[in-house]
């Protein structure tokens, strides 16, 4: 008759237990290293977004401000006229710029 002592039991299933801990563990490792690419991608990606905003944003900045220099120099509604739709000219050419880059990706 076959006899196992209660040590030896537990023996092997402490054993046991440590062998699927160790798979679970190193399963758990590569999903972190392929979450971890994936955020690094995402991170690039995001950068060159920022970046063009940026850039854009300080175009705009730059044509309302001159906007607002020439109008304070016209001071008359007739001046102010052509300034203004040229100004929304300018700014909707940057916008046509930044549609047509986002649509090059």
């Amino acid at each position: 008759m076959l006899t196992i002592d209660v040590k030896d039991l537990l023996l092997c299933l402490l054993i046991f237990a440590g062998i699927i801990l160790a798979i679970y563990l190193i399963y758990a490792i590569y999903k972190l290293i392929k979450t971890l690419e994936r955020s690094q991608k995402v991170l690039s990606e995001l950068e060159v977004v920022v970046r063009i905003t940026s850039k854009r944003t300080q175009e705009l900045d730059k044509i309302i401000d001159q906007m607002s220099k020439k109008l304070k120099t016209g001071q008359g509604i007739f001046n102010a006229i052509p300034i203004i739709f040229q100004t929304i000219a300018k700014i909707a050419k940057v916008i046509g710029q930044q549609q047509n880059a986002g649509g090059n990706k």
